[in-house]
C-alpha cells in the first residue's frame, strides 16, 4: 500500500510527490535511490516483487510506476481513504479472472518500510499463521523505547502458576492435597494437559479449548478458543481489548531472526510514553502494518459488512467507503489472530530527524555547509547555490515548493506549521520524465496559464490521451522525438512548436532527451483532466 500526504519533509515532499519518491538514500550501486526503489529491489532480490501488486492513489500512479517500474500492476485508489479500503481493492483485484484462488495466502504491507533483508525473509513465514489456524498473522518488531509515534501489539500471556501457601506445621500435616514431605517436589508445578503448548520467555501461549487431537489445518477447523484470564488487563489510553481466541499453533520460540509465533490479545495505537512503557513490560510489539491473510477470509469480511468484492463495483462507490485502517477495522476485531516476533531493524522514516539520519551526505544539491555548522543537513535542489555558515543542529532543505530552515530539534512540527499545502505541486515526477511549474497566472477574463519545464527521457513516450476543458503548447527547447495528433505522427527537434487543441488526442515521445516548455491555457486547470487512451505507443 502507498501513499502519503506529503508534508512531514516538506519543501522535497509534496501532495504527488511523497517521501515515498525521494531519491536520497544510498543504493548498494553507489547512486542514490527512494525508499519505493530500495523496497521494490530488496522485494525483487528475495523473489517476491512478480507477485506484488501496489495500491495507490491515482495522483500518485505516474510517479509510483516511475519508481516501481513498468512490471509491477498498480490499482488506482480514485479517493482517498483509509488502508482497509486500500486492501479491500488489492483483494478485490487479485480475486480477478485468473488472478489468485480465495484459499491464496495474501500479505498486505506499507511501501515506506525500512528494513534490511532478514525483515523481507520472514513474508516467507508469514503464511505458518494460516497454516496454524489463524484468520490473521503479522509481524510485529522488538521497541528499542517507549515510543509514542507508533502503535503496539500486545501478545497474550499464560498465567504463571501460582505456588500454594505453605503453613507452619508438623511433618506430614497435608496442605494442599500434599504432605510436607511431597510438597518440595510438586509444589508451583503446573498441572498441564498432555498437549498443552507453552511458550518461551514467560510469554506463553493461552490455553486451547480444542481437544488433544484437534486438526488446526489452514481451514481453521477444530481451533479452540483460549480462555482468556478474568482479572486480565484491557489496557488504557487507546489499547483496544483483543477478541482472540490463542490458536493451537502459536508458540515463543526463536528463530534466526529473533522471532517467535505468539497469540495476539490486544491493540494500543500510539500510546503516551508512561503507557508504552506499560505494554512494553507486558510484552508489547511494535505494530510494523505487516499482515497476512487467505483472500477469501477478506472477501468474506468485505461482504459481511456490505461491500461488493468486485473491483469495479468497489471503485464505484469508492468516495461512500470507511476512511478507518486496516487495523481498526479487521485486525482489532479478527478472533484468531497470530504476530512473528521480529528483534531486527525496523525504522520508520517519517520524519526528518529519523530521514536524515539514513542520508549518506551532508549536503545534496549547490551550495556549502561551513566546517563550523556541526551536525547540520542541506538539500537543495533549486538552480541557486545556499550556504549554511555558523548554523548547527539543523535542516536546509530547499525545493520548487518552498525553503525549509529547522532546527533538527523541532523539524518535526513543519507538519502542523503547514496547514494546508497549496494545491498544486511545483514539482511532478512522471513513469516518463519529469514537470517543474515555473509560474501561474490568472487571467482577467477568470482563465489560468500555468507554465512548466518538462523533460521526456529518451526513449520514454507520455500517454497518448486528450484533455476537455485546456489547451496545450509545447515548444522544444533541445533534443529529438516525435509527437502523435489524431493518429499522425511528426518528427520534432529544438525550435518545434506543437499545439494542442482542447478534446485533441495527443502525445510525446523522446528519441533523445526532450527538453521542452510547456503552456497549459484554461478556465480551470484541473490535474485530473486527462482521459488517457493509450499509455504507450
Amino acid at each position: 500500500m502507498s501513499g502519503g500526504s506529503g508534508k512531514r519533509l516538506w519543501p522535497l515532499s509534496n501532495e504527488i510527490r511523497s517521501k515515498l519518491f525521494l531519491k536520497l538514500l544510498p543504493a548498494p550501486d553507489g547512486t542514490l535511490e527512494s525508499m519505493m526503489q530500495r523496497l521494490c529491489r530488496q522485494l525483487r532480490e528475495e523473489g517476491l516483487l512478480e507477485g506484488a501488486v501496489i495500491v495507490t492513489h491515482r495522483s500518485q500512479a505516474e510517479i509510483t510506476r516511475a519508481h516501481a517500474g513498468a512490471d509491477v500492476p498498480i490499482v488506482e485508489e480514485p479517493a482517498k481513504r483509509g488502508t482497509f479500503t486500500a486492501a479491500a481493492l488489492g483483494a478485490a483485484y487479485l480475486a480477478g479472472p485468473g488472478r489468485a484462488p480465495e484459499d491464496e495466502a495474501v500479505c498486505v504491507l506499507p511501501v515506506d518500510l525500512f528494513v534490511e533483508a532478514d525483515f523481507l525473509a520472514l513474508l516467507r513465514r508469514l503464511p505458518e499463521a494460516l497454516a496454524r489456524g489463524a484468520d490473521l498473522g503479522m509481524i510485529g518488531t522488538e521497541p528499542t523505547h517507549p515510543s509514542a509515534q507508533y502503535g503496539y501489539i500486545v501478545p497474550i500471556r499464560e498465567p504463571r502458576p501460582r505456588r500454594p501457601k505453605r503453613r507452619a506445621a508438623a511433618g506430614g500435616r497435608k496442605f494442599g492435597g500434599m504432605t510436607d514431605a511431597g510438597a518440595g517436589a510438586g509444589a508451583g508445578e503446573r498441572a498441564a494437559r498432555p498437549d498443552a503448548d507453552a511458550g518461551a520467555d514467560g510469554a506463553g501461549v493461552g490455553k486451547s479449548a480444542a481437544r488433544p487431537d484437534a486438526d488446526a489445518g489452514a481451514d481453521g477447523a477444530g481451533v479452540g478458543r483460549s480462555a482468556a484470564r478474568p482479572d486480565a488487563d484491557a489496557g488504557g489510553n487507546g489499547a483496544r481489548a483483543g477478541r482472540n481466541a490463542a490458536p493451537p499453533g502459536a508458540d515463543a520460540g526463536a528463530d534466526g531472526a529473533g522471532a517467535g509465533w505468539l497469540p495476539v490479545g490486544r491493540f494500543a495505537e500510539k500510546p503516551d510514553p508512561p503507557a508504552a512503557t506499560r505494554l512494553i513490560k507486558q510484552g508489547g510489539l511494535w505494530n510494523s502494518g505487516v499482515f497476512v491473510f487467505r483472500l477469501g477470509w477478506l472477501l468474506g469480511q468485505l461482504q459481511a459488512r456490505g461491500y461488493p468484492s468486485s473491483l469495479p463495483e468497489l471503485l464505484r462507490g469508492y468516495d461512500e467507503w470507511s476512511e478507518k485502517s486496516f487495523d481498526q477495522e479487521l485486525a482489532e476485531k479478527a478472533s484468531r489472530s497470530l504476530v512473528l516476533r521480529y528483534a531486527g531493524s525496523w525504522k520508520d522514516l517519517g520524519s526528518w530527524s529519523t530521514f536524515l539520519s539514513q542520508l549518506g551526505e551532508a549536503q545534496l544539491g549547490p551550495g556549502a555547509v561551513s566546517a563550523g555548522a556541526r551536525n547540520t543537513h542541506l538539500i537543495n535542489e533549486l538552480g541557486c547555490p545556499i550556504h549554511v555558515i555558523g548554523i548547527s543542529d539543523a535542516v536546509v532543505a530547499a525545493s520548487p515548493d518552498g525553503i525549509l530552515v529547522a532546527s533538527k530539534e523541532h523539524s518535526d512540527r513543519i507538519k502542523e506549521a503547514l496547514r494546508e499545502l497549496p494545491g498544486l505541486p511545483m514539482q511532478e515526477e512522471k513513469r516518463w520524465g519529469s514537470c517543474r511549474t515555473l509560474e501561474i497566472d490568472r487571467l482577467s477574463g477568470g482563465g489560468q496559464v500555468l507554465t512548466r519545464r518538462v523533460a521526456v527521457h529518451a526513449g520514454k513516450c507520455t500517454s497518448y490521451h486528450l484533455h476537455e476543458g485546456k489547451e496545450e503548447v509545447w515548444t522544444v527547447l533541445s533534443g529529438e522525438g516525435r509527437f502523435m495528433l489524431e493518429d499522425e505522427i511528426y518528427p520534432i527537434g529544438p525550435g518545434s512548436v506543437m499545439r494542442f487543441p482542447p478534446g485533441s488526442r495527443h502525445g510525446v515521445k523522446a528519441v533523445t532527451e526532450l527538453q521542452c516548455m510547456q503552456v497549459e491555457i484554461g478556465r480551470v486547470l484541473d490535474e485530473r483532466d486527462i482521459e488517457r487512451l493509450l499509455m504507450s505507443w
